[in-house]
């Protein structure tokens, strides 16, 4: 409701409705369905006089007191946006009843594609909607997946190996004052450069930089520079920057440098002693062999798992044939969205349009293996109960050493409990088809 007015219903919008009409119907239809809803006029004049009443106590017009202004003079004035707004809720109100009535399995909100009105006579309205596929699951028994053993072997566990990667991921910066700069230390530099052209200098700067040749960074070639530099010395250079270099003010033109080494770092790992046994938690190096060695037994196992989880995928993928929802794929690239604008910056136009399709590809494969799962949860009546939900917080709780009571809190707290048990049904499917399907190793 506007101040002054009756506020426009944004339940239909036709210009976004035409537009996405043209774009479904010009595609193959498979899934997409037709119908028509008629409405009597009596229900229309009811609707509308619905409409009046909701906002007949707010609406204030010149010569009238608020709230008193006669129905028939609201009518009047405010005639198109109350009859567009009765009209919506006529039409989402039977469209909804036709749905449930005729158990259709939606894909889609259903688009308005035609409303047939004039004042006194029946209202009738065109409605486009796309429909669920009907998917005839396999006998998941007499399916047999071949997976190369090589890809299903674990290494033995090697504990200096991994307590080697433990402290590799520890690594520190430690500030240095005794020796040149080498491949992989951090060197904070200072620098500062003038344009040759216009002898304009750019502010002075201070920056990390990750002193290795791959690394980018705002002066090109940096490394070449820098490599073999001690702590305080300075060094001027000149670089000629292409036309479409990122930085725009530096394009085609000569710029010279002026950077001094302010501080030389590098990663230092640390002794596995009671310090950095204390600094993760551990009690003792028995206990921490102990846990690493388990973690590593606990990620050998989920990998395994993993990859038989996506054979199964595949396969189901390649088997189980059914037309795929067309705006549950536009749904999906919808979230994909911040990829392809990614992806879409890449200038090879080859590798552009290859990534962009294996996006595409991926946003069908997704849609088409969960309509494949809501199949199978749907047949098989595979649900999550409260008791499940409660074992899970505590093995939650128990991994990351928290209380329970705060990790209950964080999953209902954050409506996260939702996301929860879709967890837990995935992993039900799953086990169901890892039980039914024959894996081989060959």
């Amino acid at each position: 409701m506007e101040k002054d007015g009756v506020e426009k219903s944004n339940i239909l919008d036709k210009k976004k409705t035409d537009t996405k009409i043209k774009s479904v119907t010009e595609k193959k239809q498979d899934l997409f369905v037709k119908f028509s809803v008629k409405i009597p006029n009596k229900e229309v004049i009811n609707a509308i006089d619905e409409v009046v009443n909701k906002y007949s106590s707010d609406v204030k017009l010149p010569g009238f007191r608020k709230g008193n202004v006669p129905v028939d003079v609201i009518k009047s004035h405010y005639k198109e946006a109350i009859t567009n707004e009765a009209l919506d809720k006529l039409i989402e109100n039977n469209v909804l009843k036709k749905i449930q009535g005729e158990k259709m399995q939606i894909a889609s909100q259903p688009i308005v594609n035609k409303i047939d009105y004039k004042e006194g006579e029946d209202l009738k309205a065109d409605v486009l909607v796309e429909l669920l596929p009907e998917i005839k699951l396999p006998d998941f028994e007499k399916i047999e997946i071949e997976i190369p053993k090589k890809e299903l072997k674990i290494d033995d566990y090697d504990e200096d190996k991994q307590i080697n990667a433990v402290l590799e991921a520890n690594k520190k910066q430690v500030p240095l004052k005794d020796r040149a700069i080498r491949d992989n230390d951090i060197a904070l530099l200072k620098y500062q450069s003038k344009i040759i052209q216009t002898k304009k200098m750019t502010p002075r700067k201070t920056e990390h930089f990750n002193v290795n040749k791959e690394e980018k960074f705002e002066i090109m070639d940096l490394y070449d520079e820098i490599i073999g530099k001690n702590l305080g010395d300075k060094v001027v250079f000149k670089r000629k920057y292409p036309k479409n270099y990122v930085k725009k003010i530096w394009a085609e033109r000569d710029i010279e440098h002026y950077v001094e080494v302010e501080n030389i770092y590098e990663f230092k790992k640390p002794l596995l002693d009671k310090e950095f046994l204390s600094s993760i938690g551990v009690k003792d190096e028995e206990v921490f062999k102990k846990q690493l060695k388990e973690e590593y037994e606990r990620y050998t196992k989920n990998q395994r798992e993993e990859k038989i989880r996506d054979k199964i995928i595949k396969r189901l993928y390649e088997i189980i044939d059914f037309p795929i929802p067309k705006t549950l794929i536009e749904h999906e690239l919808m979230r994909m969205k911040p990829t392809i604008d990614q992806a879409s910056q890449i200038g090879d136009t080859k590798k552009r349009k290859e990534y962009i399709n294996l996006i595409k590809n991926n946003a069908e494969e997704s849609v088409k293996f969960l309509l494949i799962f809501n199949s199978i949860m749907k047949k098989f009546k595979f649900e999550v109960n409260n008791d499940e939900v409660e074992k899970e917080y505590k093995q939650i709780a128990e991994q990351n050493k928290l209380p329970l009571t705060e990790v209950r809190k964080y999953y209902i707290g954050s409506n996260k409990v939702n996301e929860l048990k879709e967890s837990l049904l995935n992993i039900k499917v799953m086990n169901f088809l890892k039980e039914k399907v024959k894996i081989k190793e060959v």
